[in-house]
C-alpha cells in the first residue's frame, strides 16, 4: 500500500512529503535512486504551502527534464 502525503518523522524534525507513481506508455514507473534508501518513487519534502501534486511536479521537472 502507498500513503499520500503520509507524515515521516526523523529524528531531529517532522516532515510531510509527497511522493507519485508515473507511467510510460509501456507501463513502466519512473523510480528514483536515492543513495541512502535505493529506489524510491518521485517526490519528495513539502516546501511552504505546497500541495502533494505541486511537490510532486517540482521534483519530476528537476529530475527529469
Amino acid at each position: 500500500m502507498i500513503t499520500i502525503n503520509k507524515q515521516e518523522k526523523n529524528v531531529n524534525d517532522t516532515r510531510i512529503a509527497s511522493y507519485g507513481i508515473l507511467f510510460n506508455d509501456k507501463g513502466q514507473i519512473a523510480v528514483v535512486r536515492n543513495k541512502n534508501w535505493g529506489l524510491i518513487l518521485p517526490g519528495e519534502k513539502k516546501e511552504n504551502n505546497e500541495i502533494g501534486f505541486d511537490t510532486v511536479k517540482r521534483e519530476v521537472l528537476n529530475i527529469f527534464f
